[in-house]
């Protein structure tokens, strides 16, 4: 069975909600940010090419 790939934009912002990087990808790559050296609350914002998206916080302490 072959999978299908779909283009995703993957957003990283701080709490303020400025954008710090995106990035654009297929489903299937491996995908590495680097987080900013500050402490704090990031937010990844993951967005589908129909629209739908998820969030995920992380804490880098």
């Amino acid at each position: 069975f072959g999978s299908v790939q779909e283009q995703v934009f993957i957003s990283l912002f701080d709490l303020r909600g400025r954008l710090i990087q995106t990035q654009s990808v297929m489903t299937a790559e491996l995908v590495s940010f680097r987080l900013p050296e500050t402490k704090g609350i990031y937010l990844f914002k993951i967005t589908s090419s129909d629209g739908k998206y998820s969030s995920i916080m992380v804490i880098k302490e």
